[in-house]
């Protein structure tokens, strides 16, 4: 019967969150806030729905292990290398500061220094798992204040391996000896080192024999073996079953088949954060939480203050700058799911007491209840915030505040991520002045350092806009993919210069009517420029001439988004690609000195016997030669100006860069 209860009480759980999930949808609030409510109703402390401990407990400790797993797949050694900084530097800070707060608080209510050490551990840590859901639904994970948040969470989940080795040793009854804690920094070290090793040497291989086999069924369950192998391993070091999962997925992340492995799970990741999420609120004592209302509310107010002001000024000292100090604070004030790993583990070593732990448990629930709403807050106080960079970046642009003045039909670039550099890379070749904008303090520290004209500050204000000589720029280039920024940024841009040519990055085509309705001069779409390159290639694949295939995503181009929309081109749409395609059409083809036609004469290339295309101007050196003679040779950077049908055309570019051609 205890099988069947089991079955009743996730029956229960995931029926109950089904449904408080679709409420809290529609009325626009977090999911993992309806996974907290869930539990909390139907907890032996809410509606007593489920009322076995045992059994809630070992939900809860399946939970966590779970969603841990999920995390540390997540978790890549690529992307710690590539945000290094904000992990060491940002993380670091932000742990240790709140570490010694929270010890020294406790100190001064008297609890000793075990105690005070354990309790500063719990309450240094943040939730990875709330605070990335919703960067990740907001599509901000990749922005300044996502990547800064994302090394601060990721330096805390690493520092759960010694706080865990740690946690008895505070226990111990003859108090803290240095010889023991030593050794288990040492294991901590060890442990580390061997997840290394394992994501670099055996479990890639491991995987890479599962794959082999090509069964979808394999692979899941040479994960689960993986999993539970690496689990159980770290256990033999004394350490949670949790942690041992974190430890196992992240060795799985450092697989090159990690793509393929978290595909397979993710649809179970969802159940796992809901099963932990609801658990954790069945926990919370209601009865409790009511008769120390007051010293609970104080405790919650508390720690939020107090972590957001640390995290915010760490941040501050770590970045430069208050935008994102205030963002960053008001991101991660919460309490962890790997602070619930640490309190279980407390309680079996007597650093926490019953009441202790419940006032733990009422204070990181409702911290992780609101923790949506403060990055919500946060996020809308930081765009009201100053400007603010390090004195040694101020000093730099002020070197080169005269030649901004100067500037003239430059470009403006907006965020210089991948999009932004190859943007920048281009005009700089091609000597067109341009102006960086960008809010993440140390890409801006760097591309100063490479000489780029970089600026830090937030496009959608005017007064940074004036900044980068907006009024005698000639085009503005946002690269950045969220439609909401985008909106600002042509609003801002649009009121100072009605007659700018900007363009806009969106991600999905559904926002491009909007921004074209609200001023902008071109969209770039993600979504809609994949379908074209999609059926560009097609249309390659079947040799269609490249200008014919111009010719079609011109037309659909023409047309908008509402094109891909429809199922068919409209009989308007095929009446203008019939003219498009048919007789001769003119196109310039620029002669490069890597070309190796470069030398030779129009007699000599017989350009017309050889693609059926007429040479009929070349423009060198801005002088155009019409009805140029057999005997001209050409030279690099000399402008063809070639008359002929589609597949003709085709066959001159093919033959300028050096293939056959044959008319």
């Amino acid at each position: 019967m205890h099988e069947i209860n089991i079955l009743y009480e996730l029956f229960i759980i995931f029926s109950c969150a089904t449904v408080v999930v679709l409420i809290f949808h529609r009325l626009k609030v977090p999911h993992i806030v309806g996974f907290l409510v869930c539990g909390i109703a139907v907890g032996p402390f809410g509606l007593d729905v489920i009322t076995q401990h045992d059994d809630i407990n070992v939900l809860a400790e399946i939970g966590v292990a779970l969603l841990l797993f999920t995390i540390g797949m997540e978790f890549s050694l690529s992307e710690l290398r590539r945000i290094k900084r904000d992990v060491l530097l940002g993380g670091a800070l932000q742990v240790v500061v709140t570490g010694l707060a929270a010890a020294g608080i406790a100190i001064g209510f008297g609890l000793p220094l075990p105690q005070a050490i354990f309790l500063s551990m719990l309450f240094a840590l943040s939730s990875t798992a709330i605070v990335l859901s919703v960067l990740a639904t907001k599509g901000e994970i990749d922005t300044p204040r996502g990547r800064l948040i994302l090394g601060i969470l990721l330096f805390q989940d690493l520092c759960i391996v010694p706080m865990v080795l740690i946690t008895p040793l505070l226990g111990a009854s003859g108090g803290i000896e240095l010889l023991p804690l030593l050794w288990s920094l040492a294991k901590a070290l060890g442990l580390v080192a061997g997840v290394l090793l394992l994501s670099l040497f055996l479990v890639p291989r491991l995987l890479e024999m599962v794959v082999r086999v090509r069964l979808r069924e394999i692979m899941v369950l040479g994960v689960v073996v993986i999993a539970i192998g690496i689990a159980w391993t770290t256990s033999l070091f004394g350490v949670s079953l949790a942690l041992g999962a974190f430890i196992a997925g992240l060795a799985i992340s450092e697989s090159p088949y990690s793509h393929q492995v978290t595909a397979e799970i993710l649809p179970f990741k969802d159940i796992f954060n809901s099963l932990f999420f609801v658990t954790i609120g069945m926990l919370l004592d209601l009865r409790f939480l009511l008769q120390n209302i007051w010293i609970v509310g104080i405790l919650v107010l508390a720690t939020l203050i107090l972590k957001a002001l640390i995290a915010g000024v760490t941040t501050r000292i770590h970045s430069g700058s208050f935008k994102l100090a205030i963002a960053v604070g008001f991101g991660i004030a919460q309490i962890g799911e790997f602070s619930f790993v640490l309190a279980k583990l407390g309680q079996g070593h007597a650093l926490i007491s019953a009441p202790q732990y419940q006032a733990f448990l009422a204070v990181a629930v409702l911290t992780m209840l609101v923790t949506p709403f403060m990055m919500q807050a946060g996020n809308a106080l930081s765009k009201k915030a100053p400007e603010s960079l390090p004195s040694k970046i101020q000093k730099q642009q002020r070197e080169t505040q005269s030649q901004r003045d100067k500037l003239t039909n430059h470009t403006v670039i907006v965020g210089f991520g991948l999009n932004g550099r190859y943007l920048a890379r281009v005009l700089k070749e091609s000597h067109i002045p341009y102006v960086i904008l960008e809010l993440n303090p140390q890409t801006v520290r760097e591309a100063v350092q490479n000489g780029e004209p970089i600026y830090f500050g937030d496009a959608s204000r005017q007064e940074i806009l004036e900044h980068a000589s907006l009024r005698t720029a000639r085009a503005l280039v946002s690269t950045f993919a969220d439609a909401s920024v985008a909106r600002k940024i042509l609003a801002a841009a649009r009121q100072l210069c009605p007659n700018l040519f900007i363009i806009l990055r969106t991600k999905f085509a559904a926002s491009s009517e909007q921004l074209y309705d609200l001023g902008a001069d071109l969209v770039i779409a993600e979504e809609f420029e994949t379908a074209t390159e999609i059926f560009a290639r097609v249309l390659a694949e079947y040799g269609l001439p490249r200008s014919v295939i111009q010719a079609y995503t011109d037309a659909i181009r023409r047309e908008g988004t509402p094109l891909l929309q429809q199922t068919a081109l409209s009989s308007n749409s095929l009446e203008k690609l019939g003219e498009l395609l048919a007789g001769s059409i003119v196109e310039n083809f620029l002669v490069l000195e890597s070309m190796p036609v470069v030398g030779q004469s129009l007699v000599q290339l017989d350009l017309r016997k050889r693609t059926g295309a007429t040479v009929i101007a070349i423009v060198r050196d801005s002088q155009p030669i019409s009805n140029p003679g057999g005997e001209i040779e050409l030279t690099a950077g000399d402008l063809l100006v070639v008359m002929g049908a589609h597949r003709s055309l085709d066959a001159v570019q093919k033959l300028l860069a050096g293939g056959i051609a044959n008319g």
